[in-house]
């Protein structure tokens, strides 16, 4: 739990660095399931 809460608490003190993430995750996984979908 201890380790969640840094983990957590990393994420409030840097936003912009984990909502860059973030989209760059959701943009990856949405390539990788269009491209999946063109296949099938």
């Amino acid at each position: 739990m201890s380790e969640l809460k840094q983990l957590i608490s990393t994420r409030r003190e840097t936003p912009h660095h984990a909502v860059g993430w973030w989209k760059w995750a959701m943009t990856g996984i949405f390539g990788v399931a269009e491209i999946v979908v063109r296949t099938f």
